[in-house]
């Protein structure tokens, strides 16, 4: 028999949740076993999730309370062949020092801020480190997917994807629900869009559209998601035109640059009659109770990518779409199963990969995307292809909102 594979997954949050259950479900049988070995601070959200999930012939699981900065952690997370790690990049970054300091692989789902391929790779390669970045669902999944239709065009062509997790039954104020925790993910950060074969920053929230997503009805999509390394892909950098929205309900992004405009993202404090408040702080308080998950809250989770152009000389127009909604049986939502899903994957093969920085639409290109669409399918998620633009794009109110060069 083979020698086993030993994974840490380093948070067991809703997404780490279902990376776990969907490591433990699609583990191959025919090959070395797993050893999975969940690892959170939070003791009882991590015995939970050992105890729910299901056996699995070849895997073993057991809990470890703790954290990558705990010495006892780090003689643990250093033994693996892989670390995985489903927080944020701030929060992983103690996972990320272990892992180029002993040379060691790590699978990440957060999002970087800046091109970690620049930032990392000397260090990588002189340890021995294998890093795959974007292993979730966006970034992660979106590129793969935009890889995927983008690689049969000419160059020259165009990809649009529009990708968003939202309550089936929205609420006031905000008419979302944060999936991750009590927080909204509003904090700034750069944003991008390929125009004319040119990475080019874009004001957050800006360019708004109206999408019609049948079943589900008129969401709003705007600038959100574009990670800048996607311009040095020898595919996707090839197009003139590339962008990424994120998709939730009408008005969203409007109240959202409200706030940033009256100052309600400060993160300083301001002298108040109570003492200094950090404005931030006081937002995320407010709207804690109106945004997190409750008892009932279900989503619906939408990825559509379009490309268009010429393929062989040929017009070309097709979209691929992926709908996943939460799971009736397990409460897993439709983010976390499209998330567990390509995180999965990247852990596999991970496995497999050498020294230096990796993304993951890099990773799971070719055969390895097509086979994580059947496995969507396989589980109960909506893929369509279709030879045309799918969606239905329209105008908010008096008119798409400009895309704002910064």
């Amino acid at each position: 028999m083979s020698d086993p594979v030993r994974c840490a997954l380093i948070g067991c949050g809703p997404m780490g949740a279902a990376t776990a259950r969907e490591l433990v479900l699609s583990w191959p049988h025919h090959g070395a076993p797993l050893q999975l070995t969940l690892v959170d601070r939070d003791a009882r959200r991590l015995h939970a999730l050992a105890a729910a999930l299901p056996a699995s012939a070849g895997v073993a699981v057991k809990a470890h309370h703790g954290d990558a900065a705990h010495h006892r952690t780090r003689q643990l997370l250093a033994e693996q062949t892989v670390l995985a790690t489903a927080l944020s990049w701030v929060d992983a970054a103690p996972a990320l020092d272990l892992t180029l300091e002993h040379g060691l692989r790590l699978v990440g789902i957060g999002r970087p801020p800046a091109d970690p391929r620049t930032e990392l790779a000397s260090r990588a390669s002189v340890s021995g480190a294998s890093i795959v970045v974007g292993a979730g669902l966006e970034p992660g999944l979106t590129e793969i997917l935009a890889r995927r239709l983008a690689r049969d065009l000419d160059v020259g062509g165009t990809v649009h994807s529009y990708c968003g997790g939202v309550p089936r039954s929205p609420r006031p104020p905000m008419h979302h629900v944060s999936w991750y925790g009590t927080r909204m993910t509003i904090d700034a950060r750069p944003t991008y869009r390929l125009r004319g074969g040119v990475l080019r920053q874009v004001e957050r929230f800006s360019g708004v559209e109206m999408v019609d997503v049948p079943g589900l009805g008129s969401l709003e999509a705007f600038h959100d998601g574009l990670a800048p390394y996607v311009g040095a892909d020898a595919v996707l950098g090839s197009l003139a035109d590339y962008t990424a929205k994120t998709l939730r309900w009408r008005g969203y992004a409007d109240r959202v640059r409200l706030l940033a405009e009256i100052g309600l993202l400060g993160e300083l404090p301001v002298q108040t009659v109570d003492g200094p408040v950090r404005p931030r702080a006081l937002l995320d308080a407010v709207l804690a109770p109106h945004i997190s998950a409750q008892h009932g809250d279900t989503d619906v989770t939408v990825l559509a990518v379009q490309s268009s152009g010429t393929s062989g000389g040929t017009p070309s127009n097709r979209s691929t779409v992926t709908i996943a909604e939460t799971d009736p049986v397990t409460g897993v939502t439709g983010m976390g199963r499209l998330t567990g899903a390509v995180h999965a994957a990247a852990i596999r093969a991970a496995c497999g990969l050498g020294a230096g920085v990796h993304y993951a639409h890099e990773v799971l290109a070719d055969g390895k995307a097509d086979a994580l669409l059947e496995r969507f399918l396989a589980t109960g998620i909506s893929v369509t292809e279709h030879s045309d633009a799918w969606l239905t794009r329209s105008q908010p109110g008096h008119g798409v909102t400009e895309d704002r060069d910064e």
